[in-house]
């Protein structure tokens, strides 16, 4: 999977995301992430929860950058230019990596969310159909973060 920022590292750019796939290749791109078990298709940049939850993990467990590469992009998906999606519906106790998207009316974010030894990848899709507005959607994924935190981060009894 290839990130790319603009002038911040820490602003994602949908149109330079577009200049990096023609740049790469479209075939290219479709073909790396087969190799890593992930279905693909450049000209529609999408990846299912389920897919971007596994680049997650292996981006986590160092199965597709090298250690100091791995670490910088962890670093760029830290205080991003949107905290207000899983990192505001967070614990002051978890740690969170994400790389959030905004097109059209799709909001989304996926995190690593990090509490003591253990690390779980989360990804929130949402759609604004019409019923709500952006703010609904951006409490949406406030809340399911909380409940996912508690869920999986509960103290033991």
């Amino acid at each position: 999977m290839f990130y790319f920022f603009t002038s911040h590292p820490n602003n994602s750019d949908n149109d330079a995301w577009l200049l990096l796939m023609q740049s790469v290749g479209y075939p290219e791109l479709t073909d790396y992430a087969e190799s890593i078990g992930v279905a693909y298709d450049p000209e529609e940049n999408l990846l299912t929860a389920a897919d971007m939850a596994r680049v997650l993990t292996m981006l986590h467990e160092g199965e597709l950058l090298n250690q100091q590469n791995t670490a910088q992009l962890l670093g760029y998906m830290q205080e991003t230019n949107n905290e207000e999606l899983i990192p505001a519906g967070s614990s002051l106790e978890v740690t969170v990596h994400h790389k959030y998207g905004l097109l059209g009316s799709d909001l989304h974010d996926a995190a690593l969310l990090t509490h003591g030894d253990s690390t779980v990848a989360l990804v929130i899709y949402t759609r604004n159909t019409g019923d709500g507005s952006a703010a609904d959607q951006v409490q949406l994924i406030r809340s399911l973060t909380r409940a996912a935190e508690d869920a999986l981060f509960a103290p033991e009894a």
